[in-house]
């Protein structure tokens, strides 16, 4: 017996896709648990999440997590650069402002 034909449901094998794409989830970090919490909300925030057709918990899990995400790189990029100016000194704010120019 494979793994792909281990998994049943209610004692019946699953379907070989449908237990690949449960296997492949599960081993990308997938989380599996839910924890139910009480958050209170913008009343328009409320409307518009309401009018998109996909539930009110997956759109705040998944605005939450894309909010961790982006503090997790804000993070890492401070650290690198405060790790950076450590061994190679501050760079000096006049060649800083050139820099952004060019980038405008």
């Amino acid at each position: 017996m494979t793994i792909l034909t281990a998994i049943t449901v209610d004692g019946e094998a699953l379907d070989r896709q449908l237990t690949l794409a449960f296997l492949l989830g599960y081993s990308s970090g997938m989380p599996l648990a839910k924890r139910k919490i009480s958050v209170s909300l913008d009343e328009d925030l409320v409307v518009e999440l309401e009018a998109i057709d996909r539930s009110l918990s997956a759109q705040i899990n998944a605005a939450v997590r894309t909010h961790l995400e982006h503090q997790r790189r804000q993070r890492r990029l401070t650290e690198l650069l405060d790790r950076l100016d450590a061994e190679h000194g501050v760079v000096e704010e006049a060649l800083v402002e050139k820099y952004v120019r060019l980038l405008e």
